[in-house]
């Protein structure tokens, strides 16, 4: 092996471990960004059960308003503890909107990573990376309707503390029919946001898949190269 050609192989080789420690941190990366969908799923989840038991509670709240409706005093408890729920969701949603924005921002800022390793010179992953910037408009627009729901909740508490001191029957169980079809359409949206965040964790598998080939593939090359290039045995070849 010459001179020249041993420099040759040598910076051959500091390239192929350079692109693999670019591939293992492109790797790590990934894993993270998984690490992260996967405890905001679980949060989402979580707030799905919470909204649905505070479903059934009211519907607990509306048989009790319907037995105690002649005793003002004992209705009003109820109804201001009712409100007090619907805060306690309000604020609840607010920090999920919270978390989420974070996360979206977080996984922004990978995926352009991810894109600009990855796709910088391949046309043909574009349309790939076309719908998971749809999917992400679609979530947007989930949360945009989330937050029309918060604000909706809000005012109905508003107008319940606003409600005469001795309402009518039918009043009533109105008011609570309309928090009830509100609390079962939050829950949707919640649903919503949880299939949509199912999704992009299927694409950042599908990434992760990619990367993990794309791995093995330079790691291989490595190894096969410095065996070549340092092996007497072959130096004929040379």
């Amino acid at each position: 092996m010459t001179q020249g050609d041993d420099k040759y192989s040598t910076k051959l080789v500091e390239k192929l471990v350079s692109l693999h420690e670019q591939v293992s941190k492109m790797q790590n990366i990934i894993e993270n960004q998984q690490s992260q969908e996967k405890m905001l799923t679980e949060g989402l989840s979580a707030k799905a059960s919470e909204a649905q038991d505070l479903e059934d509670e009211l519907q607990i709240y509306k048989l009790i308003g319907e037995m105690a409706l002649e005793d003002t005093q004992c209705t009003e408890m109820y109804i201001m503890e009712l409100g007090k729920k619907i805060d306690a969701r309000s604020s609840g949603l607010l920090e999920l909107k919270t978390q989420w924005k974070a996360f979206a921002k977080s996984f922004e800022e990978r995926r352009a990573l991810i894109e600009l390793e990855l796709y910088g010179n391949k046309p043909d992953q574009l349309e790939k990376l076309q719908q998971l910037k749809e999917m992400e408009l679609e979530t947007g627009v989930i949360r945009s309707e989330l937050h029309k729901r918060e604000e909706e909740c809000s005012r109905l508490a508003t107008d319940l503390e606003n409600q005469p001191k001795i309402p009518l029957r039918r009043s009533y169980l109105q008011r609570i029919t309309e928090i009830t079809r509100n609390s079962r359409k939050q829950d949707a949206d919640i649903e919503q946001i949880i299939r949509d965040t199912r999704e992009l964790q299927l694409e950042s598998n599908s990434i992760n898949e990619r990367l993990h080939r794309a791995y093995a593939v330079v790691n291989e090359a490595v190894s096969r190269y410095i065996q070549w290039a340092f092996d007497p045995k072959w130096s004929f070849l040379i």
